[in-house]
């Protein structure tokens, strides 16, 4: 990939978010929501898909790019609207916990059909020595559990996807290696919305993850498991995936 970095023009300016070339639409029209974490829940896609605040996050320096939000287990959380789900997808975050969350778990996320439901969980973490990737629902889904370390970033990601209905398979990843599978029943529904930070709604002290989250991405793409390692692999080390050759000097016109 070639990039052309302008130098020397201090009246150069930055394409306007919505633009051609602006920020919103470096990502596909696949991802409904993309969340950097930096001090703000915006959506980063051109969908708008912002995240509403429950209780009282704060922000903290991440692992991907600056910021991460910050809960301790009281149930604070950030939920992503309905308008952003869809019956196949894949969602993804970082984790670092803190210290163990409110009982039910600490869970890093869910998915709910209203305020108070919590039918569908899709990542469990906490500082008990386990991290669990699971789907409550209609069947449960229960995967193989792996160490956790308080303090240490994790990558954790769910893939879904429709075999009968809203019948389906889920892939559990962590670390960009797959974790397990399972079969589910009814993950989302086109009132779901999705809870980052707490299984319960805010109020509820149930399920509240303690611990920091980070670079929050939903999209209605199955990613492969080669494709998730290359993400696991790019944001975990970024100065080890690529490097940087003799640069060459051209003269351009900044596109229209």
């Amino acid at each position: 990939t070639t990039f052309y970095v302008q130098i020397g023009n201090p009246d150069a300016t930055a394409y306007a978010a919505g633009a051609t070339y602006g920020s919103r639409n470096v990502w596909s029209s696949n991802y409904k929501y993309v969340g950097h974490l930096q001090n703000v829940y915006t959506d980063s896609t051109s969908n708008s898909n912002h995240g509403s605040v429950g209780g009282s996050p704060t922000f903290v320096t991440g692992k991907v790019g600056g910021k991460a939000m910050s809960v301790t287990g009281d149930g604070s959380q950030f939920s992503i609207p309905a308008a952003a789900m869809a019956h196949t997808g894949t969602f993804s975050l970082w984790a670092n916990v803190q210290g163990d969350g409110t009982p039910d778990g600490g869970g890093t996320v869910s998915v709910a059909n209203s305020a108070t439901d919590s039918r569908t969980r899709l990542n469990r973490l906490n500082s008990g020595g386990k991290t669990y990737t699971y789907i409550k629902g209609n069947p449960s889904i229960s995967v193989a559990s792996i160490a956790s370390v308080v303090g240490q970033w994790t990558k954790l990601t769910c893939t879904w996807i429709p075999t009968s209905g809203s019948n389906g398979t889920a892939n559990f990843y962590v670390n960009g290696a797959l974790l397990g599978s399972g079969t589910y029943t009814d993950v989302t529904t086109a009132t779901a919305i999705m809870r980052v930070g707490s299984f319960g709604s805010y109020g509820a002290l149930s399920g509240g993850f303690n611990g920091y989250i980070d670079e929050v991405r939903l999209t209605n793409d199955v990613l492969s498991a080669a494709r998730e390692l290359t993400n696991y692999n790019n944001q975990n080390s970024p100065s080890t995936f690529y490097s940087v050759e003799n640069l060459s000097v051209v003269n351009i016109n900044k596109p229209t």
